[in-house]
């Protein structure tokens, strides 16, 4: 009977566990956070790396503190397309390739131009979503590339 006991117990602690980890862990939210230098600058962003974090992107955010971004991260070279669905802000969006050198820009994405979707000029490896005017004359980092810290 104290074996039964102390069977039920661990399994509710175990599952009492669980529970409390599964409701600060939404899956959908991105993987991680790092700070990257692009453009003379240090950004804080959370990394894109899963479908499902891909998917959600910045949806239902209310903002995006200055400073921050999202890094999306492709296992591959593609032509991703990025929309606004359930934005609530403009953001811009800076496409780098297998090289972390940008290649493209897409400036002052409106949260109102949704359906609308957008994709780079070329394949990327990384995409990264800031506020709007984050990078001043942003048409001038063309070609430059970013680093982790």
């Amino acid at each position: 009977m104290k074996f039964k006991l102390f069977i039920i117990g661990i399994g509710a602690i175990f599952l009492g566990g669980f529970y409390a980890l599964s409701l600060g862990i939404n899956q959908d939210e991105p993987s991680q956070n790092t700070v990257m230098s692009f453009g003379g600058r240090e950004l804080s962003v959370k990394v894109a790396d899963t479908p499902e974090s891909r998917a959600h992107g910045l949806s239902g955010l209310d903002l995006l503190p200055a400073g921050e971004g999202l890094l999306f991260v492709f296992e591959a070279p593609e032509s991703p397309g990025f929309w606004m669905k359930d934005m609530n802000f403009p953001i811009d969006i800076l496409w780098f390739d297998s090289e972390k050198k940008l290649v493209d820009i897409t400036e002052d994405f409106l949260p109102e131009s949704f359906p609308e979707t957008v994709y780079p000029i070329e394949p990327v490896m990384y995409v990264l979503e800031t506020n709007i005017n984050e990078f001043e004359n942003i048409g001038d980092l063309i070609g430059e590339g970013f680093v982790f810290n």
